[in-house]
């Protein structure tokens, strides 16, 4: 979710990376670096408890399940920042740990483990909001950064989710295998603009025509979907 502040940012408490996640962070960095998008340092990620929303009847077992919130990234973290400046990411403990245990139950999995992935999915895809924000190449980056906040939702939660993918690509240990099937849980169970990445299919992990396409969208503000995914 990306959340425009024009108020000062309030004080965060600081989430610590593990270090699981900072391998694939450095993992992912190395791909956006070679996909144009650089940067000098992380941005700043805070930890924080926010409002648990009511669940939807638990369907948990269906082939087409009802949206639930609890399932939504966004709902377990976000992106805010101001236009053309760059974001700080947070993410939701509480809320976080709510999911696990929905998950937890219905995939029979850990729960310690199941928070540990989640921690991370979350975090990847608010480092995607970021990534596709912020670290765009410096020429015309304030163009294209303004040009960010007129995409179509679908657009630039398909960039968040690849992201996701992106870090886990191709690595094959305990972590990715359990981290992926949780994700592959939850997409279903979100609402469409997250699931629209799935059209791209096996052309999923060509990372670098994926962001030269994503650039040229920023650049003609065609808000065109379909030729991000063809």
């Amino acid at each position: 979710m990306i959340q425009i502040k024009s108020t000062p940012m309030p004080q965060k408490k600081v989430y610590r990376l593990s270090s699981n996640e900072l391998k694939y962070m450095l993992h992912l960095e190395k791909k956006f670096n070679k996909a144009a998008l650089g940067f000098t340092r992380w941005p700043e990620i805070y930890y924080c408890n926010k409002k648990i929303e009511k669940p939807q009847e638990e369907q948990l077992f269906e082939l087409n399940p009802p949206l639930d919130k609890i399932f939504d990234v966004d709902y377990l973290g976000a992106y805010i920042s101001r236009k053309n400046e760059e974001g700080i990411i947070e993410l939701y403990q509480n809320r976080i740990h709510e999911c696990a245990q929905r998950i937890s139950e219905a995939l029979g999995l850990n729960l310690k483990q199941t928070v540990e992935s989640l921690h991370f999915i979350v975090l990847m895809h608010e480092l995607g909001h970021w990534f596709t924000h912020y670290c765009l190449p410096q020429d015309f980056h304030k163009k294209r950064a303004a040009s960010f906040y007129k995409q179509s939702t679908a657009i630039v939660e398909t960039m968040a989710q690849l992201t996701v993918v992106w870090a886990l690509d191709p690595i094959k240990d305990e972590f990715a295998k359990r981290t992926k099937l949780i994700f592959d849980y939850m997409v279903p169970r979100q609402p469409s603009p997250y699931q629209q990445f799935l059209r791209l299919g096996t052309k999923m992990n060509r990372m670098n025509l994926i962001i030269k396409r994503y650039l040229a969208v920023l650049d003609k503000r065609t808000n065109d979907l379909d030729y991000l995914l063809n």
